[in-house]
């Protein structure tokens, strides 16, 4: 019952009843009670309110403590925005950063009940791999096991690093699932299910999410610098204080060029920039752009160029331009490079000899060769160790035993080798074929051998019990890798050791493979196959004639273009366009294909399209053609089946056999 000067208000069961002074007795107001959630919230704060109503001086007390609660917050609000006010702003680059990603700190995958009830999965085995891809491997766990394990077709290039001794399979498999955060799933009947391994929605999802969170911090990042750089512009005062505070990004302005392209990209507002840097470029003719842009693009060209101390040199004008092609656009080295906006600016030959053009290209902001750039973004933690500390008092020695096999380089997987066995410890690392070779080392302590790696290959090292995980921080920028098919490789192998090196037409057979696999890491360590990288397009042209038009073609009248069929004149269009060839459809059936080869063995192939007048068009591909000799292929031959060797699968032999 709550009490008021007007009456009283009885709560009973689901009724509440209210009791005015003047009613009859008896009388009273009868209001249903709803059960709601707020119901058990308010009843005591309603008592609580009538009490105080009912009592001055609780009701004075309590407009005295709310307004005093308002006062102390007032005071605390305005002495923190005192605080920040006072705080000095520093002139150096914050770079809008987003929360560090570190690859352990997601949830591990669920495994499903068919694993963890599957007698088959207690089966120990013991895996010691650093050279066979998830295809490869699976396939050897079901000869072994009699387990069917299978990957999704996407995940069949992933290579793990694995040497795990007398493991039951189930733990194999679960390892795996934890390290790369992929599922297991169980197909077929009981008792004989099949297990696939595959990337769920939402952990691609994720892997999205974090590579386009890392490029947005990037991109915001070089935003910032130009700002930061069109202030320091501004007088000579602020140009000086720039210099002290931020000596680095200080050559980017004080270059002639440079500041002249910064100033060329200000012309334009923040919105148009950001598409700038997100890939959408800009390509305009000189001719086109406004007065101001024009101006800028001259002293951009005459700067740089005129850097020299040429007396030759003959500043650009605006009217030698007017046919100029200018490009403005982000460019990158490779996924880790920073940000930078470059320049190019192309002048067609303005002479019958082909002379009298220019090509010129600038980038902003500089970088000296070698130095982590100014504005790269960390997006994982630097290569570290977590979880428990690793055993004291263990020394690894890592030695170099190969000589030619992947040039002698002591690779991660090596080196993963010699902890696992001489530490006598279980080991599981992915590997993206990362470039960084390892030095040899001898009775090095483990925990400096393992930090080692980690900041060198950029690793984080999870530590649990003698299972030691290594996951590359940056793998959701790395492209999920595809091989080139085992036959294929297993030809190239054949072919360099019995006659030292590819010969070109490999090398053509490599250029025309999908670029997925063209840019597969593992060219590197295949003697000359990397060459292959650098022609790829022309080289797709040559190999769609088949050996009778290509033979035509290598004569000295060559090959019309009116005798191919329709996808090979339709490359050949493509191909042309991207040169540089302004031929119509019916101009390009009046021209002809000549190939010319020099060499023995061929290390040189020249596509040309000789166009209606007379003059040929096209690019050389050359190659450096070394052979091994006899001492060096037995060698790479017998590394290379020692290699093999080392890599397998093998049940455990129970104890006592």
């Amino acid at each position: 019952m709550f009490r008021s000067r007007e009456g009283k208000i009885l709560v009973a069961g689901s009724q509440v009843r209210v009791v005015h002074k003047n009613d009859a007795p008896g009388a009273a107001e009868v209001i249903p009670q709803r059960r709601e959630p707020l119901h058990f919230f308010l009843r005591p704060c309603l008592r609580s309110l009538h009490c105080s109503l009912d009592n001055p001086y609780m009701y004075r007390l309590l407009i005295l403590t709310l307004f005093s609660t308002i006062v102390i917050c007032m005071i605390v609000l305005a002495s923190f925005q005192r605080a920040l006010a006072d705080k000095p702003v520093s002139a150096e680059v914050v770079p809008n950063s987003p929360k560090l990603y570190s690859p352990f700190d997601e949830t591990k995958p669920r495994i499903p009940a068919e694993i963890l009830s599957d007698k088959r999965l207690d089966t120990s085995i013991t895996v010691l791999v650093k050279s066979k891809n998830m295809k490869n491997l699976f396939s050897e766990i079901r000869r072994q096991t009699g387990v069917k394990i299978v990957a999704a077709r996407e995940l069949l290039g992933e290579r793990p690093i694995i040497f795990f001794l007398d493991k039951p399979l189930r733990d194999v498999m679960t390892e795996i699932s934890a390290l790369y955060g992929y599922y297991w799933l169980a197909k077929g009947q009981k008792n004989a299910w099949t297990y696939e391994l595959f990337e769920d929605v939402v952990h691609s999802k994720r892997r999205v999410e974090v590579r386009d969170s890392q490029e947005a911090a990037k991109v915001e990042s070089l935003l910032d610098c130009i700002d930061l750089c069109s202030k320091a512009l501004e007088s000579d005062d602020a140009l000086e204080r720039f210099r002290q505070t931020n000596p680095r990004l200080y050559r980017s302005v004080a270059d002639p060029a440079l500041r002249e392209l910064l100033k060329l990209i200000m012309l334009h507002d923040r919105a148009t920039i950001r598409g700038l840097v997100n890939d959408v470029g800009m390509v305009r003719k000189y001719a086109d752009l406004p007065p101001e842009m024009q101006s800028s693009v001259l002293k951009i060209i005459n700067a740089a160029l005129g850097k020299g101390d040429d007396p030759t040199f003959e500043p650009w004008r605006a009217d030698q331009m007017q046919s100029a092609i200018i490009t403005l656009k982000r460019w990158r080295a490779d996924l880790f490079a920073p940000p930078h906006i470059i320049i190019v600016v192309a002048v067609p030959a303005t002479k019958a000899d082909g002379t009298g053009g220019m090509r010129f290209f600038t980038e902003w902001p500089a970088y000296d060769e070698g130095e982590p750039g100014m504005l790269s973004m960390p997006t994982a933690p630097p290569g570290k160790v977590i979880g428990e500390p690793l055993p004291s008092g263990t020394k690894i020695t890592v030695e170099q035993n190969r000589k030619q096999l992947y040039s002698g380089a002591i690779l991660v997987g090596d080196v993963l080798d010699a902890i696992a066995r001489q530490a006598n410890l279980n080991v599981i690392a992915d590997y993206y074929f990362q470039e960084t070779a390892l030095p040899a080392c001898s009775n090095e302590p483990l925990d400096k051998l393992v930090s080692e790696i980690c900041l060198k290959m950029d690793y984080t090292c999870q530590v649990e019990k003698n299972t030691l995980r290594f996951r590359f921080n940056n793998w959701f920028l790395q492209a999920l890798p595809e091989e080139p098919p085992s036959s294929l490789q297993e030809h190239w192998w054949r072919r360099i050791t019995e006659t030292g090196g590819l010969s070109f037409d490999d090398l053509l057979d490599i250029a025309c493979l999908p670029d997925r696999q063209t840019f597969w890491g593992g060219f590197r360590f295949i003697p000359q196959a990397w060459q292959a990288r650098r022609f790829p397009r022309t080289a797709r042209v040559v190999q769609m004639l088949d050996s009778v038009l290509e033979a035509e073609a290598c004569t000295p009248a060559g090959l019309s273009v009116s005798r191919l069929n329709a996808d090979q004149f339709s490359r050949i269009a493509d191909w042309a366009g991207v040169m540089g060839i302004k031929e119509t459809p019916e101009g390009l059936l009046k021209c002809t294909i000549r190939i010319e080869k020099s060499g023995n063995p061929v290390n040189s192939l020249q596509f040309l399209l000789v166009l209606p007048d007379g003059t040929p068009r096209g690019v050389p591909m050359t190659a450096s053609m070394e052979r091994l000799d006899e001492n060096q292929r037995r060698t790479l031959a017998a590394e290379r089946a020692a290699e093999l060797a080392a890599d397998k699968v093998e049940l455990s032999l129970p104890s006592g056999k």
